[in-house]
């Protein structure tokens, strides 16, 4: 783990590259720019720590460390790699997302619905099973667990693509892909789709947002796709977009159904040559039971947890009270389950039952009795300079080329 003055989440350049001397150019470009004295994350110039330190390289290393920004055993292994064909199936979606990393042909071979890292039924079933407290490894509920860091960067950090949870069913990580849906549909499980609140069915990069962008850290390795069609099939249930990308060239989706989705049917950030052709886009997701609140939960819980196991006993002041963060995680942890049980089980507390008040102060932080989405805006297609999150219709820089024929879009 690097100190905090070089976890740098920017994207470094040497002092070579050009800078342009436009005020909102240089302020509004994408991916962020900022100086920086180094090239792997390490040496941000934004951070000052408490006590200064002194590091002493010779200027060999400071010279060759901008020679190659690049890991040359993958790109010889990524040049060398056979174009695949490859059948996926539902018990290629059981422990996590399905990382397309080579070029290749990827074909549904039936139905699936995604449930990552569920519980087994015999845990659910017993009574003092909690859906939001951490199990007896340590880990949350459809969440990547801890042992799967490797495969999943973050499952047990604070930082890199996963640190907020499984962020795609499929993600695309390399160029020259096809997806055939095959007439299939691809979709969340209800209760997973309640429980990874932030989540696209198909995601052409290796993480969910553009440097600097979104709730985390998502680390310095950056990789989006080109040459990509999805194509003949159902894209359904999903917690936030059924198809999502940034910085993407050269994209075809076509004869695809997406419905169900919370945000957007398909949602771009900086991408160019991208076509949209034959695609029936809605209707829009329109009993979300939750609002936003309990997506910040779910993505705090590892934090929380944090805190309870090294803080626990230490005690945050209100004017009327002093409870430890432990007894405000338990019962965080508590309404949340609460919320889960009356989503996905239909079971509410009754007036008579002991929990009653805290049951009236968990629908009101969590439940959605509107059923709409409680976010800014939804679309069905969406193409943004950035984030969609601001400036909403006037963020169109690095966008161009794109044509939709035949995109039906209905029931926002």
């Amino acid at each position: 783990t690097f100190p905090m003055w070089q976890q740098c989440k920017y994207v470094r350049y040497n002092a070579d590259v050009y800078s342009n001397p436009d005020h909102y150019v240089c302020t509004h470009r994408e991916p962020f720019v900022w100086p920086a004295l180094g090239s792997d994350g390490t040496g941000c110039t934004c951070y000052k720590p408490a006590t200064t330190t002194t590091f002493t390289v010779s200027l060999a290393q400071a010279v060759g460390q901008f020679e190659s920004v690049h890991n040359e055993e993958y790109q010889a292994l990524e040049s060398a790699a056979e174009y695949l064909y490859v059948e996926l199936s539902q018990s290629d979606f059981t422990e996590g997302t399905y990382r397309i990393t080579q070029p290749g042909t990827y074909v549904l071979a039936e139905d699936v619905v995604l449930d990552f890292n569920a519980p087994p039924q015999s845990v659910q079933d017993d009574p003092t099973w909690s859906p939001n407290d951490f199990n007896e490894n340590g880990d949350v509920w459809w969440w990547p667990r801890k042992d799967q860091e490797d495969e999943y960067p973050g499952a047990s950090t604070f930082q890199n693509p996963f640190t907020l949870g499984y962020f795609a069913g499929i993600s695309v990580e390399c160029s020259d892909v096809v997806i055939d849906l095959q007439g299939h549909s691809i979709e969340m499980s209800p209760a997973f789709y309640l429980q990874q609140r932030f989540f696209s069915l198909i995601e052409l990069a290796n993480r969910p947002f553009a440097p600097g962008k979104g709730a985390a850290n998502w680390g310095w390795v950056e990789k989006y796709a080109s040459n990509v069609i999805i194509k003949d099939g159902s894209l359904g249930l999903s917690s936030h977009h059924c198809i999502h990308g940034n910085f993407l060239n050269n994209v075809l989706i076509s004869n695809v159904q997406m419905s169900q989705f919370d945000v957007a049917g398909f949602g771009c950030g900086q991408c160019i040559t991208v076509e949209l052709r034959d695609l029936d886009i809605g209707p829009q997701h329109q009993t979300i039971p939750v609002l936003g609140r309990y997506t910040h939960a779910r993505a705090a819980l590892p934090r929380l947890q944090y805190l309870s196991e090294n803080y626990g006993d230490w005690q945050v002041p209100f004017w009327d009270r002093s409870p430890t963060i432990s007894s405000l995680v338990e019962r965080l942890i508590n309404q949340m389950d609460m919320t889960y049980n009356y989503v996905i089980r239909g079971v509410e507390v009754q007036p008579d039952e002991d929990d009653y008040s805290e049951w009236l102060e968990a629908k009101k932080l969590f439940i959605n009795e509107a059923g709409y989405q409680d976010a800014s805006a939804s679309y069905g297609v969406v193409f943004a300079g950035g984030a969609a999150v601001s400036a909403i219709g006037t963020r169109i820089e690095n966008e161009g080329d794109i044509t939709m024929t035949n995109v039906n879009v209905h029931g926002l």
